[in-house]
This record gives structure tokens, sequence and C-alpha cells, in this order.
């Protein structure tokens, strides 16, 4: 067995990415929130309470969520480029042959689809955790613009393989195994999405991004996967924005939804086993 030979250095800058990367997440929302809170009560005589009702808007977590994941990008691809692209990189045509984009799409694909039905389950089961968790995603809205659309479909995707499939899986790798650089980056995934069953979903995907990205050899395999996760997810959004969610669930009903939830893990499985690996090609 090979003795894995850990550098003090690696340990260091595998705790400081993760302190960046929380650290960049919060200082943003509390230094915007604060220029924000000066600007509206020194210039336009808000009080407190409508400058906090200003905050929460629509308009104004969209550009802080901009700004966040623009500094994401910038910084922990500067970060990623200088620290672990290698010079013998695997060729972009071979991360997105056929086969792989086939892949990619029906992980992707599949992926939103369990997540959604699993959220049906646990709405049924614990309708209490449901609720919680969609009363703070309202709080959360960022709303419909194209430019939520470029933030959650391509920006939030870039910026978040940098940071934990990138950087911080990355250092992961150089001081222990595989197995637990990949455990620790999605536990950390979960944690930064702040709310259980946000943070429970994000888990598992980060783990599959965190294989995805190991397998090819390249974070441009899970950023893919994340394009269309992000995408389909607000596609569906979009469609069934007008639809009830009154209507009363059946055994029969129930019965379904588990085996759609089954039948789109197996799909997400399948994908991820046939993805074409940079061990394949020598």
């Amino acid at each position: 067995m090979e003795q894995r030979k850990v550098n003090a250095k690696d340990i260091f800058l595998l705790l400081g990415s993760i302190g960046a990367a929380f650290g960049v997440n919060f200082g943003i929302a509390l230094i915007g929130g604060m220029i924000i809170t000066i600007y509206f009560v020194a210039v336009h005589g808000y009080n407190v309470e409508e400058v906090m009702q200003l905050v929460v808007s629509p308009g104004i977590t969209m550009k802080l969520s901009c700004v966040m994941h623009a500094s994401f990008i910038l910084i922990f691809g500067i970060w990623y480029k200088f620290g672990f692209v290698k010079k013998n990189k695997i060729p972009v045509k071979q991360v997105f042959g056929i086969r792989n984009v086939i892949c990619f799409a029906a992980l992707g694909l599949g992926f939103q689809i369990c997540i959604s039905y699993a959220l049906e389950l646990v709405n049924i089961v614990f309708p209490a955790v449901m609720e919680s968790y969609m009363k703070l995603m309202e709080t959360m809205n960022i709303g419909n613009s194209w430019m939520a659309f470029v933030m959650t479909v391509f920006m939030a995707p870039i910026g978040e393989e940098l940071i934990f499939r990138g950087v911080i899986m990355g250092y992961g790798k150089r001081v222990m195994p595989f197995l637990w650089a990949n455990l620790i980056q999605a536990v950390l995934f979960g944690i930064y999405h702040m709310n259980l069953v946000q943070g429970a979903y994000a888990f598992v995907l980060g783990l599959v991004l965190g294989y995805l990205a190991k397998k090819c050899d390249s974070l441009l395999a899970s950023i893919a996967v994340h394009f269309v996760i992000n995408g389909s997810a607000n596609v569906l959004s979009f469609l069934t924005s007008g639809a009830s969610e009154t209507a009363s669930v059946g055994a029969g009903d129930m019965a379904v939804i588990v085996i759609i939830s089954v039948m789109s893990a197996i799909i997400c499985a399948v994908a991820c086993y046939f993805v074409k690996g940079r061990e394949v090609e020598g």
C-alpha cells in the first residue's frame, strides 16, 4: 500500500481555502448589506424597517448573489489555475465526447427529477419541515429576470465547482485519500447552502460531482452536469409556477413518486458508470 506523504503547507492551504470560501460568502453579504443600509438611510432617508425590506427584495438579493459568485469565479478561478491545472491536462474534446455529453445530460436531468420527487416525499412525510424550507426559499427569492437565470445556471455552478470540487477537493486529495477528500468537500457544500433540506441533497450532489471530476480528471465535467441540474431546475420552476400545490396525495400517488425517484437514481448511477474517464483513454 502506497504511503501518503502529508505536507503541512497543503493542510494549511486546505483550511485556508475553506475559510476563504465561507469568508467571501459572509463578507460580501455583510459588506453589501452595510453599504445598502448606509446609502438608503443617509441619502434617501429610509428607516431601518424599510431598509430591511429592501435588502431581502429579489432585485437586491440577486445583485448581491451576482457579486458573490463573480468574486468566487475570480478568486478561486485564479487559485485553481495556478494551483491545480496540469500541463498535460485532459483535452476538452475528450471530456465532451458524444458518450459523455449524453451521460452528463442524463445524469443532470435524472438527478433533478430524483430530487424533485424526493422533495414531494419529504412534503408528505414531514410537511412541517417542507413548509419551513419553502418559507426560507421565499426569503431568498432572486426573481425571474434574465440576470437571475445567468447567475443560477452559469455563474453559480462555475463558482461552486471551482471552490468545492476544484480548490478544496484538490488540496484534500493531497493530504488524504480521495474518499475522504470527496466526503469533506460534499459536507462543506451541504453546509454552504445553509438549510437542512437543500443541504441534504447538495451533500449527495457534491459526492456525485466530486466523483465525476475525479473520474474525468477535469472540473469541466462537474461544471457541465451542474449546468444541466440548475438549468433544468429553472425550467421546471417556470413550467410549474402556476400549478396548484393543494391536491391531496393518495397511496397510489405516493407509490408512483417512490418509483420515479428510484428509477431516476438508477439512471444517475448508470450515467456515472458509463462516463468515459481519462483512464479509459490510457
